[in-house]
């Protein structure tokens, strides 16, 4: 049965009594990944199944049970998630894997290929030939430099600290210097040490025909508007937009112009975040960036337009709700705005985070977005078509709040997180649903997301088992003394 997509490959497990190989749980995962992709299936990338790990609570290294895969599988959208085993012995790899299709719940047979581990690479080709099945297509797969500096570049992704992550990268680039993925980590790494400059060069050479060649340039325009080289930044990201539209090189291009003094000619930022949505509106950061944008350029009332739409996509985004507070209290809606701000604080947890340091509103600068990635497989939270007025909006909410209360008592937590998911886009504040919203992400331990959740509930509608579920949360948060 040919996998549904689009597909989440967890990472592999070692058989009991497996030793060695380690870098292989990570490693036979990312080889399908690729492989799946090559023959014209949708895959989510690496990054993507470790945003969702996080706002599941689960650590990206421990086992993954079955039914914590599909959980993953679920919170993304995807069609199938693929799970496997491996076992070492001696110098032969066996890879044992198979895909869970989640609607409706299924499971694939069994895939199974043994090779030495000289030739893992043809053994992923084998296993994802068989997962895709005889209509997927058959492009040509870009196979690693070789099955050492994979290896190496796998262990750095792997380890648990900076030096140890750089020490390997390095060792792999040693090997391949041609390298890209290798060379992409590392700028990633280094950029988020604050290395900027090295980061540019460690990602400059990587080949323009390579597959990896446009993250490779977008990296690097990155590291450009990191060093404030704002018109390198810019001349590049705006070839590379005209080559082929994409949400991120706008959103890149908007956050050049809020950096420097832009000119008629290059245009204004909201055109670039504006174009940013319209190509992919499925990104809260998007929004706020337009909404952030507008508050910068001294237009309250576009401000707090696109800031709504904000919070409507997430509702816990603290920023998001200390700038739309700003821009309603400036439109005269005093009242509402310290609210909002107020909900910023218990959200973000901090009451020195906004300490006035940009005028009497207490927005600072840089707060605008930019996305580390070119191109995103990130499916939950995706926004609904709604209904253009507001009766029709509160009418629709409180539709799937009800479906939503009916699913949580039958214990069908998927179908609850749905519909309450529906009936707070639809009506960003209303306190039942972020309460129960709460409390699912409570009984699956996302501590964070269901105290977010129950502090937006509290703050609409003051209810004593609200806050009775939140001290819960709160309690369960803390460390044992």
């Amino acid at each position: 049965m040919p996998l549904a997509g689009p597909v989440l490959v967890m990472s592999f497990e070692p058989v009991p009594g497996t030793t060695g190989g380690s870098w292989l749980r990570e490693g036979v995962a990312l080889l399908l990944a690729h492989a799946l992709e090559a023959r014209g299936l949708e895959v989510f990338d690496r990054e993507t199944r470790f945003d969702a790990l996080e706002q599941l609570q689960l650590p990206p290294q421990a086992p993954v049970s079955r039914a914590s895969a599909l959980r993953v599988g679920e919170l993304l959208g995807a069609g199938t998630v693929v799970v496997g085993t491996y076992a070492m012995s001696g110098t032969a790899v066996e890879i044992h894997a198979r895909g869970l299709t989640l609607s409706p719940l299924g499971l694939s047979p069994e895939v199974t290929a043994s090779r030495p581990i000289r030739d893992i690479f043809e053994a992923m080709g084998s296993v994802a030939d068989a997962l895709a099945g005889p209509m997927a297509s058959s492009s040509a797969w870009s196979t690693p430099p070789s099955v050492a500096a994979f290896a190496a570049m796998v262990q750095g992704l792997m380890a648990d600290t900076p030096n140890e992550q750089e020490r390997y990268l390095q060792a792999s680039l040693k090997l391949a210097p041609d390298y890209a993925e290798a060379r992409l980590a590392l700028w990633a790494l280094m950029r988020a040490s604050g290395r900027h400059r090295a980061a540019l060069a460690v990602v400059g050479p990587v080949a323009p025909a390579c597959r990896l060649a446009k993250q490779a340039r977008y990296a690097a325009a990155l590291s450009r508007v990191d060093l404030k080289r704002y018109d390198e930044a810019f001349r590049e990201l705006r070839t590379m937009l005209n080559e082929q539209a994409s949400a991120s090189v706008a959103t890149a291009l908007g956050v050049v112009q809020m950096r420097r003094t832009p000119t008629a000619q290059a245009g204004e930022p909201m055109y670039y975040f504006n174009h940013a949505i319209e190509l992919d509106p499925d990104e809260p950061d998007r929004y706020f960036n337009l909404g952030y944008a507008y508050w910068r350029s001294g237009d309250a009332l576009g401000s707090a337009y696109w800031l709504r739409e904000a919070v409507r996509r997430n509702p816990a985004d603290a920023d998001a709700h200390f700038v739309l507070g700003s821009a309603l209290v400036q439109l005269g809606a005093t009242v509402e705005g310290q609210r909002e701000r107020s909900l910023a604080r218990d959200l973000s947890g901090d009451g020195e985070r906004w300490g006035g340091t940009a005028g009497a509103s207490g927005v600072p600068a840089g707060l605008e977005r930019l996305s580390p990635r070119l191109t995103s497989t990130r499916r939950w939270g995706q926004p609904l078509d709604a209904p253009t007025t507001i009766p029709e909006r509160i009418s629709l909410a409180r539709f799937h709040l009800e479906a939503g209360r009916r699913a949580f008592e039958r214990d069908d937590e998927r179908e609850a997180r749905a519909a309450l998911r529906r009936a707070t886009f639809l009506s960003p504040y209303l306190a039942e649903a972020h309460q129960l919203l709460g409390r699912l992400y409570l009984r699956a331990d996302r501590l964070d997301d269901a105290i977010a959740a129950l502090r937006i509930s509290l703050w609409s509608e003051e209810r004593p088992d609200t806050r009775e579920w939140l001290n819960q949360a709160l309690a369960r948060q803390r460390p044992a003394p």
